[in-house]
């Protein structure tokens, strides 16, 4: 069982964005509000930059032709998306619309193709987990606008979008805190750190906020506290959430965050606070964008998680086409195949006998040691092995027949689904007791149960008779598996 206890309610006062722009025509300030109605706000605010936006991009901008463009054209054999040149498919100048810069030379087909994406990608991170909610609480007061959501579950979203502003989750892609993404990018250079710079021109200051902030959130319990005309205590910088106090050091950075840019208010200090989220959030996730083009010339802001950005990725890379399974058999063959994770409960016991335990030590028994083993990224190390992509097609009889099954190889071209008989013989049962191979799925019934499991399920169901669970286990059982 678990329960929730609710020790506060959490409201609002002040926000804060940076927008992104590739042209530095278009760069400004943060925004940051401290007020009234800061959600309302908020979405105001954001589809007014939406409008300012649209503006920007529906203005195409002249070319702007240097000489290597100009020798660029005239020697390109090949479009930049690979494809050669075409007579009815003539090359062209491709150009951004919005710098008037030119990206490369296409061929018109693909150059027709290209458009600018409707929506407006949104970074907040830990959307999911906490902004979504204060967000939704409010979007019902924006009827006029378009809104969709794709839920997580019933209390949390994994984006959503209003009119053409797409709210994406950064911890989706990069998880961790900002506090680490922060100090992982600072130790690569301070060159990376560029909405920061702007936001704090003045290099002392600059290098001193090179790493996430500190915040009395609990302590901030009312407005008058914002009015406060110094830093609160080390005392009130305790988190009663994660039951922890500010370090020494945390402490001293606020003391000296407050006094280098002479702030007057917690108000004041508030706002520093949350402009130095906004700056940092956008160079780590600026940084993330750039890593992901060069790599992958993919954008992690069309994708909603890493998995989708990964299967692109996989996609783009490989240049696989990935077959279709039509056969509604073969389809539900593939499916009985599949196996969740084994859930077991373990009483973990395990004794050695060698000289170096010198109060349990028998020297008349046989010598062991213990060894702690554990394998770390298992399913990344599946999904680096051979995987099915086409060509699906049952076995005729005949191929069954000539099949040697013990010559086949692991990484070899082809692959192959079986359904077999199994027997598991005793003598394989003593060194297999831990974890017995070949988990099935099976319906088990009531007879099959101890009477501490009839007990036990009866309490959690409510129900007096009990006739079959279905679940993967592991048992020593001759059986059929797939």
């Amino acid at each position: 069982m678990s329960s929730t206890t609710t020790y506060q309610q959490m409201e609002p006062y002040s926000f804060g964005y940076q927008r992104v722009s590739i042209d530095k025509r278009y760069d400004k300030p943060p925004v940051i509000y401290r007020g009234p109605d800061v959600v309302e706000n908020f979405i105001r605010h954001l589809l007014e930059e939406e409008k300012e936006i649209r503006d920007i991009l529906s203005s195409i901008e002249p070319m702007i032709i240097t000489e290597y463009d100009k020798l660029d054209y005239k020697y390109a054999k090949n479009v930049m998306y690979v494809k050669s040149f075409q007579q009815q498919n003539y090359k062209v100048k491709e150009h951004d619309h919005v710098t008037g810069s030119i990206r490369g030379i296409s061929c018109n087909n693909c150059n027709l193709q290209i458009k600018i994406p409707k929506f407006i990608p949104v970074v907040i991170h830990n959307l999911k987990g906490f902004d979504a909610n204060l967000i939704m609480s409010k979007i019902g007061k924006f009827k006029e606008q378009d809104i969709t959501v794709i839920p997580h579950n019933k209390e949390k979203y994994m984006s959503f979008s209003i009119g053409n502003l797409r709210f994406i989750d950064s911890l989706q892609f990069l998880n961790s805190s900002l506090a680490t993404l922060t100090k992982n990018l600072a130790d690569e250079g301070q060159k990376h750190f560029n909405y920061l710079s702007k936001t704090f021109p003045d290099p002392d200051v600059f290098s001193l906020l090179l790493r996430k902030g500190v915040f009395p959130y609990d302590y901030v319990d009312t407005e008058q506290k914002l009015e406060k005309p110094c830093l609160p205590s080390k005392e009130d910088f305790f988190n009663k959430l994660g039951d922890t106090h500010i370090s020494d050091e945390d402490y001293q950075f606020a003391q000296t965050v407050w006094d280098k840019l002479k702030v007057k208010t917690l108000g004041e200090y508030s706002d520093v606070y949350l402009k130095m989220d906004v700056a940092l959030l956008a160079d780590v996730f600026e940084k993330f964008r750039d890593i992901s083009l060069h790599d992958y010339d993919l954008d992690p802001c069309h994708y909603f998680t890493t998995p989708g950005f990964s299967w692109s990725a996989m996609l783009k890379k490989t240049g696989i086409v990935l077959d279709l399974i039509t056969d509604i058999d073969m389809m539900l063959f593939v499916e009985k195949g599949i196996r969740g994770g084994v859930s077991s409960i373990f009483h973990r016991y395990a004794k050695a006998n060698n000289p170096y335990l010198f109060d349990t030590y028998e020297p008349t028994e046989p010598t062991s040691y213990l060894s702690y083993l554990d394998a770390n990224n298992l399913y990344g190390w599946s999904m680096s092995q051979c995987l099915p992509y086409g060509h699906f097609n049952w076995l005729t009889e005949e191929e069954k027949i000539k099949l040697d099954i013990t010559k086949l190889k692991a990484d070899g071209s082809d692959g192959y689904i079986f359904e077999v008989d199994l027997e598991y013989p005793s003598s394989l049962h003593s060194s297999h007791s831990d974890f017995p191979l070949a988990p099935e799925r099976k319906h088990i019934q009531v007879e099959h149960l101890s009477p501490y499991s009839k007990e036990l399920l009866q309490n959690l169901t409510g129900k007096q008779r009990l006739t079959k669970i279905e679940n993967s286990f592991l048992t020593y059982t001759t059986r059929k598996n797939t």
